[in-house]
Order: C-alpha cells, then structure tokens, then sequence
C-alpha cells in the first residue's frame, strides 16, 4: 500500500477549513460557506479534488482531519493517478472499469452518471461495509 495519496502527477493545492471528518483520498467539495466537505452526489460530474495527507504536520493518510481542521487538497487533472476509496458495499471492479462518484467521498463503478476515473487494480468491496482504498487514475 502507498503511503501517500498523489501517486502520479501534482495538482494544484487547495487548502480550506473542513466542515466535517475527511480522510485522505476522498473526494472533496465545497459547501456553501465555502468549507471543504466530502462530496455526497453519487454519479454527478464534480470538480476533481481529493484531500490529501497533511504532510505538511507529518501526517499520513490514514490520519483524518476533522471539522475545523486545515485540510490539504489537490485539484487534479486528466491522467493524473491518486490512491482513492471505493464506497461500502460497492460492486466488485476490475482492471480498466470506470468509475463514478459513489457519494461519501468515495468511488462506485459506473453505472449511470459520469465517469470520471478508472480502476487500475480489481478491488471486490462488495460484502463490506467500509470503503476499501483503491488505486485509480482520471479520465
């Protein structure tokens, strides 16, 4: 397993309070105060940001931040590949399926919404009820 997030391009860094718990690689979004939340629209297109281990403290990306906390994050593009969740319970994946936002900060196979990222390792979550890390890149 990677110990960071970023695992093929650099982004632009994005830093902003968080509004609730986040952890390094969801995607992320901002809410109407302008705050950083997970973002909860499964299937929608959305801005490409996920939050990132504060290494900036020393922090590693199984260390969450919480509500108030400074949050780093990466706005990134097209070909870029980053170390992401795919949600609870979701559907297994395989090599080269796409995927979606799945709600939760997390990832789901694409199903009817807009595929914005593909799977570069197979990853059965489907029996659990935690989201599981995910190697991905975006489309």
């Amino acid at each position: 397993m990677a110990n960071t997030i970023l695992l093929k391009g650099r982004g632009t860094r994005v830093e902003a309070v968080a509004a609730g718990a986040i952890t390094p690689g969801h995607l992320v979004t901002r809410d109407t105060t302008g705050k950083l939340v997970v973002q909860n629209t499964a299937g929608a297109a959305h801005p490409r940001i996920v939050a990132v281990e504060n290494d900036l403290e020393g922090k590693e990306i199984g260390d969450a931040y919480a509500a108030n906390d400074y949050v780093q994050s990466e706005h990134l593009q097209s070909g870029f590949e980053f170390l992401g969740f795919l949600v609870a319970n979701a559907a297994a994946v395989v090599i080269g399926d796409l995927l979606e936002a799945g709600g939760a900060g997390g990832l789901r196979k694409f199903a009817s919404g807009t595929a914005q990222y593909q799977a570069l390792e197979a990853i059965d979550n489907s029996a659990n009820g935690t989201q599981a890390r995910i190697k991905v890149a975006i489309l």
